[in-house]
């Protein structure tokens, strides 16, 4: 190996291992593209820059996948390194659901897709699989507030690396008015969405919790504020799909689902695969909520996440 590819092995090593950067973090810093940074690390190993030891950890995160897979009745859990920096893990969320997806998916099935920051790195890794054709489809509206978490963005692009059509919901999460909500949902692109639900074999979903300062309801003026608020009262502890569960996993109907443009919550029970994908233990209490609601079959979360499950009562 010469002197110069020898530097460079070493330096992306460290950047990814000791200092905990992301692929797309360091394609940045090299100006290359990410899969030829994946290609790096991947050398890294192959020539003896970076030597992996696997730990014990791996079977205790094996025994841990098993005990959460039988009390919850999941047909796949899969549980990823927990890293101090949450961008990391988040990271390694996403490299595992393109991983799945190489594996389960079938040419010209329908994906359904929602937003969120752990979802979003799924896009990260699909350069590293390769996939039969499949068609993608937004099942919750837009915020227009995270470039990340951007639904539309996130539709096409993964259309885009599947080599697929992407159906975009073209409307926002939230409206102002049920009237303004129900006229929407009389335009055709919407008819012919609602339509779709039925076909989408495969969901990847993420969900999150009702207290963020940053939530997007908190966002959208005084009065879905003030809905926003009574749904706490109600015991509403996780959001998702733009519906809300109490602790025990059932739905907590608000005036607010009148105003929110998703896919129904109830269509996830007739969808054949429907994945979550989460990262970080404050996803916790959301987590079990979901997962007493029988809402995932799949699952794609980290260590810390899965530890923190309590044991059942």
């Amino acid at each position: 190996m010469d002197g110069k590819r020898l530097d460079l092995l070493v330096r992306v090593a460290n950047w990814y291992y000791r200092d905990n950067l992301t692929q797309q973090e360091i394609a940045k810093r090299l100006f290359v593209s990410r899969p030829t940074v994946s290609r790096l690390l991947r050398a890294c190993a192959e020539e003896g820059v970076v030597t992996i030891r696997i730990k014990d950890a791996t079977t205790k995160r094996e025994a841990l996948a098993e005990r959460l897979r039988e009390r919850f009745g999941l047909r796949r859990l899969i549980i990823v390194p927990s890293d101090e920096n949450l961008e990391v893990t988040k990271d390694r969320v996403g490299s595992a659901a393109a991983e799945l997806m190489a594996e389960i998916l079938h040419k010209d099935e329908l994906i359904g897709i929602s937003w969120g920051t752990t979802v979003n790195r799924l896009l990260f890794h699909m350069e590293e699989h390769e996939y039969p054709r499949a068609n993608v489809i937004q099942i919750l509206g837009d915020t227009q507030t995270n470039r990340e978490s951007n639904a539309t963005r996130m539709t096409l692009s993964l259309a885009e690396a599947l080599g697929g059509d992407g159906y975009i919901m073209q409307a926002p999460m939230l409206v102002g008015s049920s009237l303004l909500k129900e006229l929407l949902m009389q335009e055709p692109h919407m008819i012919k969405l609602a339509g779709l639900y039925d076909q989408i074999r495969i969901a990847i979903l993420g969900f999150g919790g009702i207290s963020a300062q940053n939530h997007v309801y908190l966002t959208n003026g005084n009065k879905v504020r003030e809905l926003y608020e009574e749904v706490k009262k109600h015991g509403a502890v996780c959001d998702l799909l733009g519906s809300f569960l109490n602790a025990e996993g059932e739905p907590v109907y608000t005036p607010l689902q009148e105003l929110t443009f998703a896919m129904p919550l109830e269509k996830l029970r007739g969808i054949e695969r429907v994945i979550g994908m989460a990262a970080g233990v404050k996803k916790s209490r959301q987590l079990l909520s979901a997962l007493k609601g029988g809402f995932f079959d799949t699952l794609i979360i980290d260590e810390a996440l899965a530890e923190s499950i309590p044991p059942e009562a």
